[in-house]
């Protein structure tokens, strides 16, 4: 069975090499690979050329940035693959990954069931050095179906027994690709949080998900003021996005306000955050608590390790 690896870069010159060599390796033999690069300003299309020459790699230069999604779509569009996983240009991926996550699709009924996306464990790297696991869905009690993914993700409800792991990243997914024809491709709006809108429309569709607990990828870290308020952009458009769905479960008005939240807090305005906390917990105290003390709690001892690991250096 042939699958497409999609691998996007954007001013990568001293990763992408590397990354291009660990898809080469990966030991299911039957693959194709795609490279988008996004119009980056550094030697990045120098490093990707030296691979040209190979039959099963398709490279692609944009003439302008065009964004993660339009390189994503680019690779669906292109690929011949029946099953197509993404690889980032600082992730690093466990060489039988490919092998691993295809055991675990047909497992899940493929090819009979033809709508099925699968994930796997990752481990997180910061650049103060903290390392952080994060284990895939399904490890520690049932995956998700139907809404309960998307239900998850825009509103943070969590069913008992059910395991919502760190959601479907495209970094960890494979996805077969009659899921896209039947869901549509990333949306090309969104500057950020894509793969979470993809996500949520996998959800509400009905896809099946499965996951394999092995990590089975390596990321790169990296966070800035400007990449925190694209996100809090992405995020408020996506959560409008979803408006009616939401008014549906009557918490358009509590979906909005995280945003808001995670943007004070990280961009340490902590008053604005304070205040946004109130009025959370005014119009929805029962699931302010549970989402502040489930999610608080871990994100405060994450902050002080780098913390302390930037401290002692």
């Amino acid at each position: 069975m042939l699958i497409t690896i999609g691998i996007t870069c954007f001013n990568a010159e001293d990763k992408i090499e590397k990354v291009i060599k660990n898809a080469i390796q990966q030991t299911w033999t039957k693959k194709e690979i795609i490279i988008i690069d996004d119009c980056s300003t550094d030697d990045s299309i120098k490093a990707i050329n030296k691979f040209k020459s190979r039959n099963n790699i398709q490279i692609f230069k944009n003439k302008r940035n065009k964004g993660i999604s339009f390189c994503r779509n680019k690779i669906v569009n292109q690929a011949k693959g029946r099953i197509i996983f993404f690889m980032d240009d600082d992730d690093i991926s466990d060489l039988q990954r490919i092998d691993l996550q295809i055991k675990e699709i047909i497992n899940s009924g493929y090819p009979n069931e033809k709508y099925i996306a699968c994930t796997a464990s990752m481990e997180r790297e910061y650049r103060s050095g903290h390392k952080r696991t994060l284990i895939a869905m399904g490890s520690k009690g049932r995956l998700p179906k139907d809404d309960e993914l998307a239900n998850f993700l825009l509103f943070y409800e969590k069913k008992k027994g059910v395991d919502y792991g760190f959601g479907l990243p495209t970094c960890s997914m494979a996805i077969t690709k009659e899921c896209f024809e039947k869901v549509g491709l990333f949306d090309e709006s969104l500057e950020r949080v894509e793969d979470m809108d993809f996500s949520i429309r996998l959800s509400l569709n009905g896809i099946i998900f499965t996951s394999v607990k092995n990590i089975l990828i390596h990321q790169e870290s990296s966070s800035s003021n400007n990449k925190n308020y694209k996100n809090f952009l992405s995020e408020v458009k996506l959560i409008k996005k979803y408006s009616t769905y939401l008014k549906q479960n009557k918490l358009l008005w509590h979906a909005l306000q995280w945003p808001y939240l995670r943007y004070y807090y990280f961009s340490k305005k902590f008053i604005r955050a304070f205040v946004v906390i109130v009025l959370l917990f005014i119009g929805n105290p029962r699931r302010t608590f549970i989402h502040i003390y489930k999610t608080g709690k871990s994100r405060l001892i994450l902050d002080l390790k780098i913390f302390f690991k930037n401290f002692s250096r």
